[in-house]
């Protein structure tokens, strides 16, 4: 198959004959050039073929793999520059643009009689040849564009943008939606403010149901209670009148850890019991207005979501309900229950688990507030 080449790339043949010289001799061919002066025109496309197949294939394919490799950097590149707004940077590759330059020098070096001859390499050397030129020509205004971009600028807006978010959220998750968060922290009662882990609390807005979110924080129950005691022991030093707290949530785990979910429920209930009255409301009626939530860009402009999100759980937990009363017997984590009707179907491993994550959260975000 023949292809056309740019005027670029007609130069002379010689350019390539020191290089392929010292083969010759090895391959018991004679100068493919003489040859074709002599011979056919026939034995002359062989002999090229014969000679510089070999030898350039494995240089068109490097090419080809430069190319394509500058063409994904720069579609990375090209993407970085429209989602700014999202604050999804990739780093801009210096090197693309000089090894965009040197495949173009390349291809130029190829004598055009020897690339029309080499089977099978039609398509790909038209596309490769008359591409690299026209993304050479494009990536000269594209360097422009990026250089006159404040990437310092855009440092210090996702630093700001990632210090609203708690840190226990994947950076690559992004901020969830508004119903998928009030679904799993107002409604469903789980905590995921300060613990757990990212991947969990990505499973766990991502989950279909409540059961299925219970399912995950078992199945990564040590996880869960690892990340609990880091979280504690990263504020303890940091806050003296919540040592105490710190120690009773600690021995919560502990007792989790043994086998005695009920122990711990009842134990970090109490300490969640303090908190709420400490630093949120004295009365549980005022406590749940307190933490349910309203608007939740709103909280993350005025950089309140962590505060929102950490009550959230709360308006399971505080749902009125006493003995001999009308209201439906709590099933979801409850402190009226855990407090003044303790049974073994409410001090169960789900909500054990869910108490001690509570815990955690409340105190680590009395921590942050007070500071």
């Amino acid at each position: 198959m023949r292809v056309a080449i740019p005027t670029s790339c007609r130069i002379r043949a010689e350019r390539l004959t020191s290089v392929v010289r010292p083969h010759w001799a090895r391959l018991g061919v004679e100068n493919p050039r003489r040859t074709s002066a002599r011979g056919s025109q026939a034995s002359s496309s062989s002999a090229t073929t014969a000679v510089y197949g070999p030898l350039l294939r494995p240089r068109v394919l490097r090419l080809c793999l430069v190319f394509n490799r500058g063409m994904l950097q720069l579609r990375r590149e090209r993407g970085a520059l429209t989602s700014i707004g999202r604050i999804h940077l990739v780093p801009v590759n210096p090197d693309l643009y000089a090894q965009v330059e040197a495949a173009r020098r390349q291809i130029a070096e190829i004598p055009a009689y020897v690339l029309q001859d080499l089977e099978g390499y039609g398509s790909d050397l038209a596309d490769l040849v008359s591409g690299v030129d026209e993304t050479a020509d494009f990536l000269s205004s594209v360097e422009d564009q990026i250089r006159q971009i404040d990437f310092a600028l855009i440092a210090r807006a996702w630093k700001n943008f990632r210090s609203r978010m708690p840190f226990n959220w994947s950076d690559e998750a992004g901020l969830p939606s508004s119903d998928d968060l009030k679904q799993v922290t107002e409604t469903d009662g789980i905590p995921i403010v300060y613990v757990p882990r990212g991947d969990i609390v990505g499973a766990l807005l991502g989950a279909g149901s409540r059961d299925d979110r219970i399912a995950i924080l078992l199945s990564r129950r040590d996880d869960v209670l690892e990340d609990c005691r880091l979280a504690l022991r990263k504020k303890a030093d940091t806050a003296k009148c919540t040592r105490p707290q710190h120690h009773l949530v600690e021995l919560a785990i502990d007792s989790y850890l043994d086998g005695h979910c009920e122990a711990a429920q009842t134990l970090a209930v109490c300490v969640c019991d303090k908190f709420i009255r400490d630093d949120i409301a004295r009365s549980q009626a005022d406590a749940v207005v307190a933490a349910t939530i309203g608007d939740l860009d709103d909280d993350f402009e005025a950089d309140r979501l962590r505060i929102a999100l950490v009550r959230a759980p709360l308006v399971p937990f505080l749902a009125k309900w006493f003995p001999g009363s009308n209201y439906p017997v709590p099933v979801k984590l409850n402190r009226n229950i855990t407090v003044h009707q303790p049974t073994p179907d409410h001090l169960n491993p789900a909500n054990g688990l869910l108490a001690v994550m509570l815990a955690t959260s409340l105190l680590y975000g009395a921590v942050d507030q007070r500071s």
